[in-house]
């Protein structure tokens, strides 16, 4: 086995560093130290080097919060990891560029939850969904030039926002099997407390296709995740919530004609779910939710689960034949301490990696407990293939420990914490590199917790808010 080497913690946003800012917040420069979560991540099949990753992006807030609002940013390394860039979707409000002029997303007030893949060719796609005065939306913006330059953005699907059914938790593959589907861009989404869907675009995501059921007869959804096997298949997983007779549970599908029909459903697993509410303003939450990869050896499915005295542990699924049969549940982590939650799993042919958050170094840890005060992200590795053997290789990515339970969201009032509900990772075979929602950066951080009300005369720092993206590269040696 290799032996698995840390790189350095890497700030992915370009901010001020928690000094007061003199200009603007731009898409290039959060200098007013506001909050990022939810990372994705995708490397460039044609160039390992180059790295995107996004975000729901706050920057803009602090100049007009009656306009400005949560949008999503695109982040781009070309040197692996060590640098990015900053921007954000065209569209938002007081883009007066070109692209933004010309974007679809005009009159749209809200952005997020972002998703990114790259097709074989080096061009890169961000998914998200968005939100206008009248109506939910599914979108995905095109980036070509190994994701360099901005193409199009295009609106996959408008819904009407009916109350308990609007647009959530997008999930976005593109095929690059090399088969009858190659570059077949997939954009899957639920609507929420009813189904999953897929569209399918053949045209480098200029049009899409009308979404297809993937989740067969109605039942409590929310959330997608898809990945394309190497002959072509695309497999879709989603989590079903309780309601009724209805169970929690974990739900399989899969296409092999290119997302035109899906097969008949399978429950996979009857989950205990750790869905930690936010029972007070002093937690954040966090709801568990499946991630699946595949590869020519097997497909796998990562996912949270509170079935083991109440802790909640990342446990792991996978099959051999296309997801006819699947393996009982492995824990990926055989430590007693800690919540393990949010996981984010890839198969790049050799290995299958799994990255989660993880409150093991929390002193004050309890099973019975809600999620404390220090939060890591670890890594867990086994070689490529279905049974997984052994354990895994677990490993420290954060080199330090941050508090998830600051409480600065909620509009201007500042009371409730958050830390978004995914992370990313992803290999290149040889580097692995993850991304997460990290609150180190925010000043101050008192052990009373107050929220980060502006008017307070500490938080004239400008760091109060200052939640960030961090990302490490793992190296096998």
């Amino acid at each position: 086995m290799p032996t698995l080497v840390v790189g350095p913690n890497v700030k992915v946003i370009r901010d001020n560093n928690n000094q007061s800012c003199a200009t603007r917040p731009t898409p290039a420069l959060d200098c007013a130290n506001y909050m990022q979560n939810e990372p994705p991540l995708a490397i460039d099949p044609t160039d390992p080097n180059v790295l995107i990753s996004g975000s729901n992006d706050y920057r803009l807030i602090p100049i007009n919060p009656a306009q400005n609002s949560i949008w999503l940013g695109y982040y781009r390394s070309e040197d692996g990891g060590k640098t990015w860039t900053n921007t954000l979707v065209p569209g938002f409000f007081g883009d007066n560029s070109p692209e933004g002029q010309a974007s679809p997303l005009q009159g749209v007030f809200f952005t997020g939850d972002p998703v990114v893949a790259f097709d074989s060719q080096g061009n890169a796609y961000m998914g998200g969904i968005g939100l206008s005065a009248d109506e939910d939306l599914v979108l995905v913006a095109k980036y070509s030039d190994h994701g360099k330059t901005f193409d199009r953005t295009t609106v996959v699907n408008r819904a009407s926002a009916i109350q308990g059914q609007f647009i959530d938790k997008p999930c976005i593959a593109v095929d690059q099997s090399g088969g009858a589907n190659e570059g077949t861009v997939y954009a899957g989404w639920s609507r929420f407390s009813e189904i999953v869907v897929v569209a399918r675009s053949t045209d480098g995501g200029a049009r899409f296709s009308d979404p297809v059921i993937a989740s067969g007869t109605r039942a409590p959804t929310r959330t997608c995740a898809v990945a394309v096997g190497p002959d072509g298949t695309l497999y879709v997983v989603w989590r079903q919530f309780a309601f009724g007779t209805t169970r929690n549970a974990m739900i399989f599908n899969l296409s092999r004609d290119g997302g035109r029909s899906f097969d008949i459903v399978r429950p996979l697993q009857t989950i205990t779910p750790y869905d930690q509410a936010r029972s007070s303003p002093e937690n954040f939450r966090t709801t568990s939710f499946p991630t699946i990869a595949a590869d020519e050896k097997g497909v796998y499915i990562a996912w949270e689960d509170a079935r083991f005295q109440g802790a909640s542990r990342v446990l792991l699924i996978c099959s051999s034949n296309g997801g006819q049969t699947w393996t009982e549940p492995m824990r990926v982590a055989n430590v007693e301490r800690g919540h393990q939650i949010m996981p984010q799993v890839f198969a790049d042919g050799t290995h299958v990696g799994v990255a989660f958050y993880d409150s093991r170094n929390d002193p004050n840890f309890s099973p019975a407990n809600s999620i404390g005060d220090a939060m890591d992200v670890y890594y867990v590795e086994y070689p490529s293939g279905c049974p997984l053997q052994g354990q895994g290789t677990s490993m420290r990515v954060t080199d330090r420990s941050f508090n998830p339970n600051l409480r600065m969201f909620d509009s201007s009032v500042g009371s409730v914490p958050f830390i978004g509900d995914y992370i990313g990772v992803a290999s290149d075979g040889e580097n692995v590199h993850v991304v997460w929602t990290d609150n180190r950066d925010v000043k101050p951080q008192p052990l009373t917790n107050p929220p980060c009300v502006p008017t307070r005369i500490e938080t004239l720092t400008q760091g109060c808010r200052n939640q960030n993206i961090y990302m490490a590269t793992i190296t096998r040696r």
